[in-house]
Formats: C-alpha cells, sequence, structure tokens
C-alpha cells in the first residue's frame, strides 16, 4: 500500500500531567547496549531480544513498586501484584518464570509444552497476561523466548 502522511500532534501534558511526569515518573530505557539490527533465530540472543524490547515479560513478571515503577524484585522471578480490573480487592500475582527447579512456574515445561501453552490463549478469565497479542508470535519467536528463559539465574520465591 501507499504511504499516507499522518502528522501527529504534539503531545502537551496538563498542570497534572506534568507534575506527575517531573516528580514520579523516571523513565526507564534499555540497561544495556541497543542492537542496530537484529536477525530473527531461534536463538537464546534473539530471545533476550523478543522478551525485553518486544514482549516486556520483564514488566510483569519482575517485582516493582507500584509508587516509582522501579524493579524491586530479581528479573523474572515474578510477585508483581496487578489489580484485577473492574474488581476491586482482588488481583493477580505474576509467576516466576526462572528455571529454578522449586519454584520456577515453567522449569518442567518442555519448548513444546511452552508453544502450546501461548496457543491456547487465555484460560484464566481475571489473568491481565496478555495472550492475544502472543497469537502472532511465530513458533520459532516462542522457541527463542524459551531458550533466554532457560538461561536465567534461578530465583526461589
Amino acid at each position: 500500500m501507499p504511504p499516507v502522511t499522518n502528522k501527529v500532534p504534539k503531545f502537551e501534558p496538563n498542570l497534572l500531567g506534568m507534575v506527575i511526569k517531573a516528580f514520579m515518573l523516571k523513565p526507564t530505557g534499555p540497561t544495556g547496549e541497543v542492537p542496530k539490527s537484529v536477525t530473527p533465530s531461534v536463538t537464546a540472543e534473539y530471545g533476550k531480544y523478543l522478551a525485553n524490547s518486544v514482549a516486556n515479560c520483564r514488566g510483569c513478571h519482575t517485582n516493582r513498586d507500584l509508587q516509582t515503577g522501579a524493579f524491586i524484585g530479581e528479573d523474572y522471578s515474578g510477585g508483581f501484584h496487578m489489580d484485577v480490573i473492574g474488581k476491586p480487592g482482588n488481583f493477580c500475582v505474576s509467576r516466576n518464570l526462572t528455571p529454578d527447579p522449586e519454584t520456577g512456574h515453567i522449569y518442567n515445561w518442555s519448548q513444546e509444552k511452552f508453544i502450546e501453552r501461548f496457543r491456547q490463549g487465555k484460560l484464566i478469565p481475571d489473568s491481565p497476561m496478555p495472550w492475544g497479542p502472543f497469537l502472532k508470535f511465530s513458533d520459532d519467536d516462542l522457541r527463542a523466548i524459551y531458550l533466554y528463559l532457560k538461561t536465567l539465574k534461578p530465583v526461589k520465591k
């Protein structure tokens, strides 16, 4: 399709938005060097790129301070409490994705089981996990993420 010119208006936060930006939100960016190009492959390295830069698995599967947004837990060890939308007082807790043999949720999963779970989509009604977008990932993308998760430091929760 031919490109379409679409001028995006400049973002202008209101007073409250400026106060929140100035005093409460601390922007986060990449923790390492950003690759200039990425070659899709079934490798832990590509899985790391997908998990950290595309899918943002770390954003929910690492505990965070709800006031600052800072990560306060071990990477991918779960424990992040998320409110269930529309059900005050109810919350979900993210799972430990590290390869800990006792508390790692996917420790005993094969690549096939990992992929199968993503293909099933949302099974728990109140889960905030964004299953829908993962249906668009290829099996090779999911294999790469699986390989990356298996390289993480095991964290017992």
